[in-house]
């Protein structure tokens, strides 16, 4: 007897893409830490919600006050300097991104259950953890 499967893959496919979407910008970690730490920098409480590298040596981030409030920050890496930010703006009225706000990622440790996002040389870069990690 031989039973076909093959419709099953799709539908399996479909059925893990949100969790996909959800671990996106975390799976470039620890690569553009560096990138994310530059936008926190000066944002006591503040924490990444959501980023994207672009390309040029850019990253776009999402950042969440401890107040609630969202605003992006683009960070520049140039000519193996560390990232600065060129642009922040407010997000007030702009939806959140598929994805945002699974996860959170900060330079400080809130909880037992964050993660450390460790460079090459093993020195802890910042952390990972659940927006509730407060």
């Amino acid at each position: 007897m031989r039973c076909h499967v093959g419709w099953l893959a799709p539908a399996l496919l479909a059925a893990a893409a949100p969790a996909l979407a959800q671990e996106g910008w975390i799976g470039h970690l620890p690569g553009i830490a560096p990138a994310l730490n530059a936008c926190l920098v000066g944002d006591t409480g503040g924490m990444v919600t959501w980023a994207e590298p672009r390309s040029g040596g850019q990253v776009l981030v999402h950042v969440q006050r401890p107040d609630g409030a969202r605003f992006a920050c683009t960070a520049q890496a140039e000519r193996g300097l560390p990232p600065q930010p060129v642009g922040v703006s407010s997000l007030v009225g702009v939806l959140p991104r598929a994805g945002e706000g699974a996860h959170a990622y900060t330079m400080d440790r809130r909880c037992a259950e964050a993660r450390p996002v460790q460079a090459a040389d093993g020195s802890v870069l910042g952390w990972v953890a659940s927006p509730a990690c407060r």
